[in-house]
């Protein structure tokens, strides 16, 4: 079957069937769409720094561009010593946690403020909430190279208060050396009349399970010597598709990072590339191994080269007031800029010198600004580190005082 002549036009011609069989009421419609795209390599299309997207596209408007950083940063609020606490409920089948802190003659906004400077001074974390209406607080946090998501609560009490912890996922043996750490913390700072369990649990079984658990070093404690090389080749040949998988490789890069080893091995193309990618996760879990092994890394003369050499130290200034990874992460990373800048800042070209200045710059324009005095000092901090390397590759690093000691124990 055809349809010659059916559409045919007065001169005999047949211009064919029309868009849409069937569809009588379809207004006829002769424009013509398109785009007009520049000519330019794709291939940059992904690199900020690429001299092909100046002009308007400039770097801070491109460095702005992901939605994890700027305006809608997470507020870590302080709790009011004006509040009154959370009191235990009354459900009978309510228990406090054997991993509970009580602390005679502390109020609750005293004792949670504490549990904050715990976490921001003590040990690698990421406080990803505080509800100071509740007295409850979310944390993600490291220990002896293992994550776990741990939820604090704070309950008011007659005579003092109750510090609950309590884990959520993660490691389990991590969440114990992070109670026992907090407890210790607590119990030093508050004078307390000693540790108080509520009644389902004996002292004896909190001494066994909280205190005295053995060092976790996971599966690659002997991730050093001779094997070095070999370990690294089998970690580089890990999937990495999954947040689970990235957890896993990112414990053992920690226990790379905080144990004193030659990290030659680590001076390649390809463990740079396992180590952005992490970063690039913009995941607490994920992100704080990368960045700790990174600055170990910047210290090393001959890995230096390579921060430079394929723009790995533009890469990394992105990184920065990311709000998922927080703090600990901004610190190892204002260090790696430091560290890297002051080593090779005689060997740069003028050319190299300037990008990197102005990328430093603009880094600093996105500071955020925060309400809270204790963490716009530790923000301060950090921008202090990177404004000693634009000194620095100013010729100017005598001049500059060296930055306030900002105490965080890995």
């Amino acid at each position: 079957m055809t349809f010659d002549g059916l559409w045919a036009d007065e001169d005999g011609m047949a211009p064919g069937p029309p868009p849409l069989m069937g569809d009588f009421y379809r207004e006829p419609d002769d424009i013509t769409r398109g785009v007009t795209i520049p000519s330019f390599d794709f291939d940059s299309i992904n690199d900020v720094w690429d001299p092909k997207l100046s002009g308007h596209f400039d770097i801070s408007k491109t460095i702005d561009a992901p939605s994890s950083i700027g305006h809608s940063r997470r507020l870590i609020s302080r709790f009011q010593e004006l509040q009154e606490g959370r009191r235990v409920p009354e459900d009978p089948f309510f228990f406090l946690e054997q991993t509970t802190q009580f602390l005679e003659g502390a109020s609750p906004s005293k004792a949670g403020n504490l549990v904050l400077d715990f976490l921001e001074q003590e040990i690698p974390s990421s406080i990803t909430k505080v509800n100071d209406k509740k007295f409850t607080i979310k944390v993600e946090a490291f220990h002896s190279g293992h994550a776990c998501q741990i939820k604090v609560y704070i309950y008011q009490q007659e005579s003092g208060c109750a510090v609950e912890f309590q884990r959520r996922s993660g490691d389990a043996i991590a969440f114990c050396g992070i109670y026992g750490k907090a407890s210790e913390y607590l119990r030093e700072r508050i004078a307390s009349r000693g540790v108080q369990l509520s009644p389902e649990y004996s002292k004896a079984t909190f001494t066994t399970v909280a205190l005295t658990v053995p060092e976790h070093r996971g599966l690659k404690a002997g991730f050093s010597g001779e094997a070095a090389e070999e370990d690294l080749a089998i970690l580089l040949q890990m999937p990495r598709q999954t947040p689970h998988l990235q957890d896993e490789i990112a414990s053992t890069v920690l226990h790379v990072a905080e144990e004193k080893q030659n990290l030659a091995a680590w001076c390649k193309p390809e463990a740079f590339d396992v180590l952005l990618e992490l970063l690039d996760s913009e995941r607490f879990a994920a992100a704080y191994p990368a960045a700790h092994l990174l600055a170990r890394l910047a210290d090393i003369p001959e890995a230096q080269p390579h921060f430079l050499g394929r723009g790995l130290l533009k890469s990394v200034l992105v990184h920065f007031w990311v709000e998922t990874t927080g703090m600990a992460v901004w610190l190892q990373l204002a260090h790696l800029v430091h560290s890297v800048v002051s080593g090779r800042a005689a060997h740069m070209t003028g050319e190299e010198s300037q990008e990197t200045a102005t990328a430093i710059a603009t880094t600093l324009k996105l500071q955020p600004l925060e309400s809270d005095p204790n963490i716009s000092e530790h923000t301060a901090c950090i921008c202090h580190v990177l404004r000693k390397a634009l000194h620095v590759l100013d010729g100017s690093s005598s001049q500059v005082e060296e930055p306030f000691a900002y105490r965080t124990r890995n």
